[in-house]
């Protein structure tokens, strides 16, 4: 079923022109918001990665800033002195200014803490009032008791909040007598320190889920410590509670041996790429729309200049089809197709012209050849019934002779029958002369009557010869005719 909008030329080419149009636009919408959603997903790929990297490397740096504290207090000599002799009271005057004067200059040092040979806390500068807890169980001292400087993460098995440190031996006249620990407490405020410093949103998991972060409400998260942060993989899309979805990169903070305790996400929302993406589809879709409104009536315009000629010849065409052949073909002053179309449609006008003159020739000569026809049976007619006449002429004269023939034959056998008479009778003369007399008579009698006969038959026989001739005229006058005839035939053949 045709749908009546398009059951015209015009529309049809209209939309034909719009149908590109359209599709390209199309076309170039999707390919364009696929382009934009992949640039925008490589780029918050990317932004996430660099700031991972930026976040591991602050990592980095924040361990080896612990790092230089530590060793930095380890080799003051009044440090080493004071440890190797146990006092206490000496050793926090001595460490009570140098900690305020590192906090001062870097605010992320949190924890600076001696022990002694056997791994006793002799200071917590941080807490002076604690002190004397057993320390040479834990790693990173009993290390650096065995004069091996110790770095890495730890996590506090009370709040779960991680720390990040070094740890490292305080010798004196090659003996070790303690050791020093620099640590910072990854906290809230070095939460939010990091995420300004790395462009991202900062989340610190631990072994009890999320101690720190940038955000709010992160709401619940997968297990990063078992996968992501071993293993530092490719950033993936989280969703983070009410905060929507972020692509997030893990950065894994790792212990003593190496293994990760705990993990550092950064996290890139992805609704600003995402608002941009939808921002550009609807440019595009309003640009789509403004080259449709564009395209329309140049559409139109276009549509009709080609579908008008066409509209006219299809008229023509029509009427030739109806044996109208007196028609002008419209646009033949084109120098496009529709022209050549023109073109070749009044050639086969002209042909249909010259076919039509042809025809009527052929039947004017059919004609001339049906009236020639005509005259040609009404003369063979007309021959017919003058040789049949001629033929039963000759047929009563052939009778006529035969019975003339016949009688002649029969007058002269009664002639000879006569005459046989007459011998006998002029035999039987000698015997009665009466009788000859008589018969002398009788054969006169007989005798005139066979002149007269003869007479008749020479008459008769002069008829048959006059018959002859007239009949050997009229076959002449036949054999005239028979030529006629034939120049008849061979003007009909020709």
């Amino acid at each position: 079923m045709k749908i009546w909008l398009l059951s015209g030329l015009k529309p049809q080419l209209v939309l034909l022109g719009l149908l590109p149009a359209l599709a390209g636009g199309l076309l170039a919408v999707v390919a364009a918001g696929a382009m934009m959603g992949s640039f925008s997903k490589e780029q918050a790929t990317a932004s996430t990665v660099a700031a991972a990297a930026r976040a591991e490397a602050l990592l980095a740096d924040l361990q080896r800033r612990m790092g230089a504290h530590a060793a930095g207090v380890a080799v003051r000599a009044q440090v080493q002195q004071h440890t190797a002799a146990g006092e206490r009271t000496a050793l926090g005057a001595a460490l009570g200014a140098s900690y305020a004067a590192l906090r001062e200059g870097d605010p992320a040092l949190a924890v600076l803490e001696v022990t002694d040979a056997r791994g006793k806390v002799v200071f917590r500068a941080h807490n002076p009032a604690q002190h004397g807890d057993d320390k040479s169980a834990e790693p990173f001292v009993a290390a650096a008791l065995r004069g091996q400087p110790a770095s890495g993460a730890v996590v506090s098995p009370t709040s779960g909040q991680v720390a990040l440190g070094a740890t490292v031996p305080i010798v004196l006249d090659g003996r070790r007598v303690g050791t020093v620990k620099a640590a910072a407490n990854l906290t809230q405020a070095a939460a939010v320190g990091l995420g300004r410093v790395v462009g991202a949103e900062v989340l610190l998991v631990g072994s009890r889920g999320v101690s720190a972060s940038t955000l709010a409400d992160p709401g619940p998260l997968p297990d990063l410590l078992g996968s992501g942060a071993d293993t530092g993989g490719a950033p993936f899309e989280l969703n983070l509670a009410a905060h929507g979805a972020h692509l997030t990169a893990v950065v894994p903070i790792r212990n003593l041996e190496g293994a990760a305790i705990a993990a550092m996400v950064v996290a890139t929302p992805l609704a600003p790429w995402r608002d941009a993406l939808n921002r550009m589809l609807l440019v595009l879709a309003l640009v789509l729309v403004v080259v449709l409104a564009l395209a329309g009536p140049c559409a139109l315009w276009f549509g009709g200049r080609l579908a008008k000629p066409l509209v006219g010849m299809s008229a023509v065409m029509t009427q030739m089809a109806a044996g109208r052949l007196d028609i002008v073909i419209p646009g033949q002053g084109r120098r496009d197709e529709v022209g050549h179309m023109a073109t070749a449609l009044e050639a086969f006008r002209q042909q249909a012209e010259a076919n039509h003159r042809l025809e009527a020739a052929a039947a004017a000569d059919r004609a001339l050849k049906l009236r020639r026809q005509e005259k040609t049976d009404r003369q063979v007619a007309a021959f017919n019934v003058s040789a049949s006449g001629v033929m039963h002429f000759l047929e009563q004269a052939a009778t006529q002779m035969s019975q003339v023939a016949t009688s002649v034959v029969a007058q002269s056998g009664l002639a000879q029958s006569r005459a046989d008479t007459t011998a006998q009778g002029a035999t039987s003369a000698s015997a009665d002369l009466t009788m000859v007399a008589a018969a002398v008579e009788e054969l006169n009698v007989s005798v005139g009557e066979i002149t007269r006969q003869v007479a008749q038959a020479a008459a008769t026989a002069s008829d048959a010869v006059g018959l002859a001739a007239s009949t050997d005229g009229r076959m002449r006058d036949l054999a005239t005719s028979g030529e006629r005839i034939g120049d008849v035939v061979r003007l009909i053949a020709d």
